[in-house]
Order: structure tokens, then C-alpha cells, then sequence
């Protein structure tokens, strides 16, 4: 018997001074069910590293973006895709504090990051959990 994969996944709900939220949408052909989805910026914990320094690290490298996270206690998600994958999802208010978005040094898995309203999210193809206020 194979044995499980599940990944540790730290992200932010990233606010501007607009109140609107940064997503990124996930470039991974060989999935359909993640692949052109908007998800929260974010990516896997890394051994022996905090998920909050993961957060504020991932949000840097897929957007470029400096992001001061505002709570120490996360939201916890838990997802099993239809392939048995399951991802503990740790999430992390944040505000923007400095930087351009800029996509170019992710380009292997993101696709696109841009700034929604939360009710323009609502009809946004997402990863599970990303609707806010699900």
C-alpha cells in the first residue's frame, strides 16, 4: 500500500490599504483540479521552520511582496483532493507593507496574482479554502 502524502501548507490573506486581497493562480498543468484555480500566496512548510516565517517567505517569493502578518494564530484548513493528497492549510492574516507584485521569479507555479474584493472572490474559480467566509 502507497504510503500518504500530505503537505503542511503556509499561507496569508493578504489586505491592501484597500481592503482588497491578493491571490495567485496556480500553474500546474498536470493537475486539473489546482491547475488556473486562485488560491492564497503561499507553499509548504519547510523542515524545522515556523509556519509564520514560511508564510512571510512564500508571499516574497511567488509575489515579490513584504507582508507584515498580524496574528500569531492561524486559521487551520484540512483538504484531501480527489487523489488522496491531503493538505493542512495554515493561514495568516497579514497586511501589505511594501513591493510590486511581480509573478517573474514563480513563474513554474504561478500563473497570475492580482488584487479582489472579497465579493469579487466569491466567483472566482478557487482552490478549496480560499473563499472567504466559507
Amino acid at each position: 500500500m502507497p504510503q500518504p502524502i500530505q503537505y503542511f501548507v503556509a499561507c496569508a490573506v493578504i489586505f491592501n490599504k484597500d481592503g482588497k486581497i491578493l491571490l495567485t493562480k496556480r500553474n500546474n498543468p498536470g493537475n486539473s483540479e489546482v491547475h488556473n484555480k486562485w488560491q492564497l500566496p503561499g507553499g509548504s512548510v519547510d523542515n524545522a521552520e515556523h509556519p509564520m516565517d514560511s508564510a512571510i517567505r512564500e508571499v516574497k517569493e511567488e509575489t515579490g511582496l513584504i507582508v507584515q502578518i498580524l496574528s500569531k494564530r492561524p486559521f487551520i484548513f484540512s483538504h484531501t483532493f480527489s487523489d488522496g493528497v491531503h493538505v493542512v492549510l495554515i493561514v495568516y492574516k497579514a497586511n501589505y507593507v511594501s513591493g510590486e507584485v511581480d509573478i517573474s521569479q514563480d513563474l513554474d507555479e504561478t500563473l497570475d496574482a492580482k488584487w479582489f474584493s472579497p465579493s469579487e472572490i466569491s466567483n472566482l474559480p478557487t482552490l478549496p479554502e480560499t473563499k472567504i467566509g466559507r
